[in-house]
Formats: structure tokens, sequence, C-alpha cells
């Protein structure tokens, strides 16, 4: 009987295990999903100052002071440019601690499902 009962507490402690982990795989997924929206709206970001850039450097006969104005605005979509993909790379460096998080988590989960597939089977004897 004590044999019985230990496999049993085990058996639970494993099911609540999973129970966890599977909460926890879908705020991974959650994250993930923030994520990849953050970076989309950064590339929307980045491809609109693109198109800034080359809408400023289409102008041609200027007068000098409008031509240094011109510069100036381009110095600043170069650096807003230059932030925006700093920006992005972190935000893919993070995707990917994600990601790597939650393969983590599954093996971990595949872990628990065969614990708890063994103990299904000693229940069972």
């Amino acid at each position: 009987m004590r044999f019985y009962r230990n496999v049993k507490k085990r058996h639970t402690l494993i099911c609540q295990k999973i129970n966890q982990n599977d909460i926890l795989l879908q705020n991974l997924d959650n994250r993930i999903m923030i994520i990849e929206n953050e970076i989309n709206e950064i590339n929307k970001e980045i491809l609109f100052v693109g198109n800034l850039l080359a809408a400023i450097n289409n102008v041609w006969l200027l007068s000098r002071d409008k031509l240094f104005l011109i510069k100036r605005k381009q110095a600043v979509f170069n650096h807003k440019l230059i932030d925006l993909k700093l920006e992005k790379a972190k935000k893919e460096a993070d995707h990917q601690v994600v990601i790597l998080e939650k393969k983590e988590k599954l093996n971990t989960k595949k872990i628990l499902h065969m614990k708890s597939e063994k103990y299904i089977f000693l229940l069972k004897k």
C-alpha cells in the first residue's frame, strides 16, 4: 500500500509540474507574439524613414539655405534610421532568447510526460 501511495503522490506532483510548465509555455508564446509585433512595427518605421530619405534626395535645384536645411533633415533621418535598426537588433536578440527558453520548456514538458507515463504504468500494475 505504501508503494502505491508514494507512486500516486509522485504522479500528482508530476501532473502539477506539467500544468505549471504549460502555463509558462503559454506565457512564452505570448511574449514571442508581442516581440514579433514590435519587430514588425520597427520594420514599418524603417521603411517609412527610408522612403522619406529617398524623397528628400530627389530634390535638385535649391538655394544654399534650403540645401543646408535638407542636409540637416537627412542627418536627422539617418540618426533615426540607425536608432531603429539598433532597436530592431535588440528585439531580435530578445526574440532568440525567448525561443531558446521555449525550447527548454518543451524539453522539460517531454521529460515530465515520460515520467507521468511511467507512474501511470506503475499504478496500473
